[in-house]
């Protein structure tokens, strides 16, 4: 039986979470306050990191793009 992957997240407490590794475009991810970003695009992966771009799902109009190592665990919906 696998055991569910989570972290602890600031304000929000435990959350499921994913290898970096696994995120796909649709994904909604969670960070700490509980904010949420919807990945739009995978830009780049080399074999220890992948570059996503999200849009902050509580404010549309931002863009960002962050660098994330494959291993690091990252909190989803």
């Amino acid at each position: 039986m696998q055991m569910e992957k989570s972290i602890h997240l600031q304000k929000i407490g435990q959350h499921k979470a994913k290898p970096a590794s696994e995120i796909k475009v649709g994904d909604t991810l969670v960070w700490n306050w509980g904010w949420t970003s919807l990945v739009t695009q995978i830009v780049s992966e080399t074999p220890k990191t992948i570059i996503i771009e999200s849009r902050e799902a509580d404010n549309g109009d931002r863009i960002v793009t962050q660098r994330l190592l494959k291993s690091r665990l990252v909190a989803f919906k």
